[in-house]
């Protein structure tokens, strides 16, 4: 009983502090999509998220989101979306995220 309880708990605790971008998928962006912009779209678009560059994003935001995107992990291998997003960006750059109005932008980290 014990352990029915504690396993309850630990999932109820799971379940509240886990984003929708941790969920697993395979990496398989189709060749098409080139920049960081449109990779990291294709990634985020199934689960309603959107890539911002409004008032409250970051200036540098939607020249990072027009870059060339990096090669990504392993293709075929089943990874954490934010880890795929953040394979995707360039080393300087940090993802940041808006889980209340499920928005993603960028921002250069020495800045």
């Amino acid at each position: 009983m014990k352990f029915i309880i504690i396993f309850t708990l630990l999932l109820n605790s799971f379940s509240l502090s886990a984003s929708t971008l941790d969920a697993y998928t395979r990496n398989s962006i189709p060749m098409k999509y080139k920049s960081v912009h449109e990779q990291v779209n294709y990634l985020i678009e199934p689960f309603n998220y959107k890539v911002s560059y409004n008032n409250y994003s970051p200036i540098e935001a939607q020249k990072i989101g027009n870059r060339y995107a990096k090669s990504p992990l392993k293709a075929s291998k089943v990874y954490p979306i934010t880890t795929l997003i953040l394979s995707i960006l360039p080393n300087n750059v940090a993802l940041v995220i808006d889980e209340n109005n499920k928005l993603v932008s960028f921002q250069y980290l020495n800045q």
